[in-house]
């Protein structure tokens, strides 16, 4: 028999997790269902066909898209329950009952519950961020950086760090504990060199600006290398932000894309 290809293992791996599954995946993805069980039989037998000899079809390939997005959705799903049955469907910081969603805490460790925590929009905009801090909000931390939760103690000890310059933040990183392992996973990405400081892209007029806005030009542009000229006034929609540069963002004038920068747009609306 021929080595076996990864694309083969995979047939394998897809068959052991996905056999009890294939009612739910018929029935979602328009497979007949009196062909389910052969959909099935027929992926474990081409694991068993050498390298050489493996063809895939149209079909084949998308019966395999969809028994792994299936199985990708499982897990999520599986992490997800987990995690909110640990925090009872609070965030793990200030515990608002608000907009949760998972937040995976970098850099990832093991990719299981361990590595993420749950965080309302408020705290994860400001972790990641995309907010300027609220230190009002952040006198959580004298409470969660208790938590047992590795992913916890190392955000709210980064936070801290960020926060340092206030007083009750100091006192707090003079309190908190965090094991070798857990202090060196928190260091990792260097974010607690930080301060409170958050680059943010904003309009002319210092308004907040975010991927999928509408913005107004407010003078006229000249887009070098191209005839085109961007006329005061034009609207551009669904713009997107560039994200290494606070002073730009992209979007398209008669079709086509152009670097505009910040200070020469107004947000609509505004």
């Amino acid at each position: 028999m021929g080595k076996l290809s990864t694309n083969t293992l995979v047939c394998q791996h897809a068959f052991c997790r996905g056999f009890y599954a294939h009612k739910e995946i018929n029935s979602s993805c328009g497979i007949p269902a009196v062909a389910g069980h052969d959909v099935f039989t027929s992926l474990l037998s081409i694991s068993y066909v050498s390298e050489n000899a493996l063809k895939w079809t149209p079909r084949t390939e998308y019966i395999k898209r969809i028994i792994f997005a299936h199985l990708i959705k499982k897990e999520s799903m599986k992490l997800e329950a987990l995690l909110l049955a640990r925090c009872e469907n609070k965030c793990e910081l200030c515990k608002s009952g608000e907009d949760i969603q998972i937040y995976e805490v970098l850099p990832q460790q093991n990719g299981d519950a361990e590595d993420c925590i749950m965080l309302c929009n408020v705290c994860r905009t400001q972790v990641e961020k995309k907010a300027e801090l609220n230190s009002g909000h952040w006198y959580c931390l004298s409470e969660s950086m208790w938590s047992e939760v590795p992913g916890v103690q190392v955000v709210a000890w980064r936070m801290l760090n960020r926060l340092r310059n206030e007083s009750w933040a100091a006192d707090n990183l003079d309190m908190i504990y965090l094991d070798d392992e857990t202090l060196a996973w928190a260091k990792a990405t260097g974010d607690h060199e930080n301060d409170a400081t958050v680059e943010l892209h904003k309009d002319c007029n210092g308004q907040l600006l975010q991927s999928g806005d509408t913005v107004v030009l407010i003078k006229s542009l000249d887009v070098k290398g191209s005839t085109l000229n961007a006329k005061m006034g034009t609207v551009v929609k669904n713009i997107r932000i560039v994200e290494d540069n606070t002073e730009q963002i992209e979007g398209k004038i008669e079709g086509q894309t152009i670097v505009i920068l910040t200070r020469y747009v107004r947000k609509q609306g505004i």
